[in-house]
């Protein structure tokens, strides 16, 4: 049998007989391959942790020549990412991350002064991120508005930092206006993305300190890891803070030196197939159970278990 490709889905499969090597059948078959349409789009990769703040005030310098650190009073959106003492942008999470922000610049004075922006890290200015721009004239406006990305550890803390010689310069908070009706302007406008590897299906781990309890934050946590060095008792598993997304998956790693109880928040479920175990291991081996969210129930389903390693 000899197949020859004719068009880009079609194959022609010619079947021939010999009898005493006289060939007498010859029978063309044709076979049509249709081809579909591409599936629909995948889900997105994993959410990634974010955070938007802003400020309502005016903020006014401390002085010609000295340092002054951006506040920030109002949180719209945080996923591993907070505000902490009122200018410490503080990250729950390992990562790369990109910050965008914009400064409304004011001044009351005559004249052109110049105003300094740059980064800190952990309280020391990070090198080579300054940058300078004018301000004019009494009542002169500008905005200083850039990105930075940079990597942070778990735990660090950036903040921006200005510094202008004329003591009258200041970042400007204004209501909302009207003619025509507009709405206020932030005197500091702070946005927060990570840098996500989906392309690699990095996964985000959260080691959880040893107790009684396991609280995971499914907004930042894919997995969970304890090592339990407590007596034997009972562990119980609290319900996920955050806001999980349909199909969202959530994996434990519990490895108890003594064998624990159970007991899981009623948000977990598990199936006849698959029930959710009430029991650990202990011996300090390792358990690993999986999850994925089911929104239209409202439930984190168990998808797999696999004990004792």
């Amino acid at each position: 049998m000899t197949n020859t490709v004719i068009a880009e889905n079609t194959v022609t499969n010619t079947t021939v007989v010999e009898v005493n090597g006289t060939v007498v059948v010859e029978t063309p078959v044709t076979n049509v391959v249709t081809a579909t349409a591409s599936g629909p789009a995948g889900p997105g990769g994993n959410r990634g942790n974010c955070g938007i703040f802003y400020d309502t005030t005016n903020q006014a310098s401390l002085g010609a020549d000295l340092v002054n650190t951006v506040s920030y009073n109002t949180t719209e959106k945080s996923i591993g990412v907070s505000i902490v003492n009122g200018t410490r942008i503080t990250f729950a999470q390992t990562g790369t991350y990109n910050i965008q922000f914009s400064l409304q610049l004011s001044k009351t004075d005559a004249g052109t002064d110049l105003v300094d922006v740059w980064l800190a890290k952990n309280g020391a200015n990070v090198a080579d991120t300054n940058t300078m721009i004018e301000v004019r004239d009494n009542n002169g406006k500008n905005v200083a508005a850039w990105n930075f990305m940079f990597d942070a550890v778990a735990g660090d803390y950036y903040e921006l930092k200005w510094s202008s010689p004329d003591h009258e310069m200041s970042i400007l908070y204004r209501a909302a206006q009207t003619t025509p009706t507009r709405p206020a302007t932030p005197s500091v406008i702070m946005t927060v993305q990570q840098v996500m590897y989906t392309q690699n299906n990095a996964k985000r781990s959260v080691v959880l300190p040893s107790a009684y309890t396991i609280t995971i934050n499914s907004d930042i946590c894919d997995i969970a890891v304890q090592n339990n060095t407590e007596m034997a008792g009972t562990v119980t598993i609290n319900a996920p803070l955050g806001t999980p997304l349909d199909t969202q998956q959530l994996q434990i790693r519990l490895k108890c030196d003594n064998a624990q109880s159970l007991v899981w928040d009623s948000i977990f479920r598990g199936s006849s197939t698959i029930p959710l175990p009430t029991l650990s291991t202990g011996s300090s081996k390792a358990d690993y159970m999986g999850f994925q969210y089911n929104q239209a129930a409202g439930k984190w389903d168990m998808l797999a278990r696999n004990f004792n390693f």
